[in-house]
This record gives structure tokens, sequence and C-alpha cells, in this order.
């Protein structure tokens, strides 16, 4: 393995029990097909009352196996009632948890997968993605987003 130019950490949110499954997959997925990034640091972070909830449990022991760290979700830092505040304030709690140990946080949804190391998305000049949030009748996409995958 070779060493990298800046150290890289992931992190995610898991909202619900059935997230610490995904969440499981997930870290497990990056240590098994992350190449150089396999090792890297992940946080997990998890309101308390999933943590506490029996389905959660076997996912946490699966979480802590793989190496990440499973960090309880400061609940009194925002209103938890809002759509996507464990994430909002989670992805903010990892951060900071992150500040000194890596140069670069990659925040990633607990649905995501890792199926090869993954690469940086450089960009041709006056390219960018796109995206947007139609909040009125629910999300859609507006634009296009695009991967630079490995070797294409």
């Amino acid at each position: 393995m070779t060493k990298l130019e800046s150290p890289i950490g992931f992190g995610c949110a898991a909202a619900t029990a059935a997230d610490t499954l995904h969440a499981a997959g997930l870290v497990e997925s990056l240590r098994k097909f992350g190449g150089e990034l396999a090792d890297q640091p992940f946080w997990v972070v998890v309101p308390p009352a999933v943590m506490t909830q029996p389905k959660a449990s076997q996912q946490l022991s699966r979480l802590n196996d793989a190496g990440a760290q499973v960090i309880p979700l400061d609940t009194s830092a925002g209103p938890m009632e809002l759509p996507f505040s464990t994430k909002a304030l989670g992805s903010a709690q990892a951060e900071n948890l992150a500040a000194g140990q890596v140069d670069l946080l990659v925040w990633m949804d607990t649905g995501s997968l890792v199926v090869r190391q993954p690469q940086p998305a450089i960009l041709p000049p006056g390219k960018a993605f796109q995206g947007g949030v139609k909040v009125k009748g629910g999300p859609r996409r507006i634009g296009r987003c695009c991967w630079v995958l490995s070797g294409r």
C-alpha cells in the first residue's frame, strides 16, 4: 500500500436501525474494495435512540468489527424533527471529529457501496456538478451529475 498525499476520512449518518445495516455494508465495502483508501478512518454518527434498538445492535457490532468509529449523535445541537437533520447534524459533528486527523472528510450516504478504489473526480475547465431540489412536491434532479470512474 502506498502512502497517501493527504489523509482522507469517511463518514455517514445512520438515522434508523435499517440505516445501520446499510452503513455496515458501506464500511465493509470500503474495507474490501477501497484499495489505498481501505484503511482510512470512518465515522458513523448514530442517534442515541437508534443505538439502543435491538435491531441496530448487531449492525453496530459489524461497524466496530470493520474498524468504524460509531459516534452517538449530539441531538441537542439542532432540531431533530426536521427532514435530513440527522445527516446535517451528523456531518457537522463528524467534521469536528475529523479535524486534525484528516485533510478531507468524504461524507457518504448509507445507501452507497464502494466497488473499487475511489478516484478523484477531475472535471475539465468550465464543467461543474449540477443538482437541485424542488421542495414542493418532493425532490427532483435537475441537470446532469457525472462521476469519473477509474480506467474510463
